[in-house]
């Protein structure tokens, strides 16, 4: 299937007008690719303040909305209330991540149009009386048929806010996917090992192609279109976070880099195919980005670090944005420093804060002297100083900490204040980030 043709004259026009078309070099265009890749976003369209934000999609889509909500982006919050018997083990996340494309389209027909989607078909008997619906938090949530009625039907109810919207951003995750020969669903979780002893030939895997998740995605267009105001747009791109694991008998690298390549070229067609459609290229920013530094911090080697996805967000606000404004720039000049400096890099935190070296802003100012210090050897004490600090910090956190937070805080200590609903700990979290 071609998704753009052009005669030889476009091409070559093309060709000679796109600053961008050449892949940077040590002479030319450096500044694109080192110390952290800033590809150019094109927008098809434009984001306002006032604009209603709902986020779908996997872990990335979570950390893109509490980015924008920290910017002051309306975003759809949904409310859920976590079923008491889980003892703090299910977070809202759980039940907010959407894998698949066919899971996010399973959920928004089940928000939008139930009566499309019998609620029942989502339930899975695991054991006698206990079931689990792998639409939603799968294995992590067992309870009676009722109960687990009632929890699908609270989810649905907060799902359909998306109505509201008119910025939808979607952020697809995997390729590999379970499917209910039963229910004729996809799932947006693997089967655990109850429900496939239970029912050995109900369930099986299918690893999609191009056109599948392509007709996937024109189905949720469609699907959006029928329920959701006149002019809403989208906003898409692809999960940097990458599989967990693979069900196939390749490696995980393997599998992964298939999984993601079908996802990015389906999204390049989507967003071709579509005049309110355009794509953004976070995908790229982490996958040619510093591995140091997309993962500093984080620990797991997955998860992109919580500054580094502040630094793609505000990369694609300055592009997006009706009017973005210089503070933009600062901050992400800013974001780009400070996660250098977090991978013990100030050479190339210089290298950025020096790309701005007219502005006179405090924030700027101070991380440029910290850079300076740390070059100049002079840093030492005070990142000596910095280590014994976080270690009280670590051991009074550890003590007053419930364990779910205690470890969203070993984490991602900056992700713990930024997401903290006390003010005095997101101040705490900004001053000593």
């Amino acid at each position: 299937m071609t998704i753009e043709t052009l005669s030889s004259k476009q091409a070559l026009a093309f060709r000679k007008q796109n600053a961008q078309s050449t892949w940077p070099r040590p002479d030319n265009g450096v500044e694109r690719l080192l110390p952290i890749p800033l590809p150019r976003v094109s927008p098809k369209l434009k984001i306002c303040k006032y604009d209603k934000v709902f986020c779908i999609g996997s872990c990335f889509a979570r950390e893109i909305e509490k980015t924008l909500k920290r910017f002051g982006l309306s975003v759809a919050a949904l409310k859920m209330e976590m079923p008491s018997d889980r003892g703090g083990q299910l977070s809202v996340d759980a039940f907010l991540n959407k894998y698949t494309v066919h899971s996010i389209l399973s959920e928004l027909t089940l928000a939008l149009e139930p009566k499309v989607i019998e609620p029942t078909r989502c339930l899975v008997e695991v054991s006698e009386g206990v079931f689990q619906d792998y639409q939603l938090a799968g294995s992590l949530l067992s309870a009676s048929f009722d109960n687990m009625l009632t929890y699908r039907a609270d989810f649905s109810r907060e799902f359909s806010s998306v109505r509201d919207a008119n910025i939808v951003i979607i952020t697809l995750g995997l390729s590999e996917v379970w499917y209910d020969k039963v229910s004729d669903l996809y799932l947006n979780k693997a089967p655990d090992l109850k429900a496939l002893r239970r029912h050995p030939d109900r369930f099986e895997l299918r690893v999609l192609d191009y056109e599948e998740t392509l007709k996937g995605l024109d189905n949720i267009h469609a699907l959006l279109s029928r329920n959701l105001q006149s002019g809403f747009k989208i906003l898409i791109t692809v999960s940097p976070v990458p599989l967990i694991s693979t069900f196939r008998a390749v490696d995980v690298f393997e599998a992964n880099s298939y999984s993601k390549s079908v996802l990015r070229a389906a999204t390049e067609a989507f967003s071709m195919r579509y005049g309110n459609v355009s794509y953004f290229p976070s995908y790229e920013m982490v996958t040619i980005g510093p591995q140091d530094v997309v993962w500093g911090g984080r620990g797991d080697f997955r998860h992109v670090n919580r500054d580094y996805v502040e630094i793609i967000i505000l990369h694609a606000l300055e592009a997006f944005l009706e009017c973005p404004g210089e503070d933009l720039a600062i901050r992400k000049t800013e974001a780009m420093a400070r996660v250098l400096l977090d991978a013990n890099k100030p050479d190339a935190a210089l290298t950025v804060l020096n790309r701005v070296k007219g502005n006179t802003s405090s924030e700027l100012s101070r991380t440029r002297k910290h850079a300076q210090s740390l070059l100049s050897g002079k840093g030492a004490l005070h990142g000596g100083q910095n280590s014994a600090f976080r270690s009280v910090e670590k051991w009074l956190a550890s003590k007053m900490l419930q364990e779910r937070h205690f470890k969203k805080y070993r984490t991602s200590r900056s992700a713990f204040f930024a997401d903290s609903k006390h003010s005095l700990l997101r101040w705490w979290g900004a001053k000593t980030r």
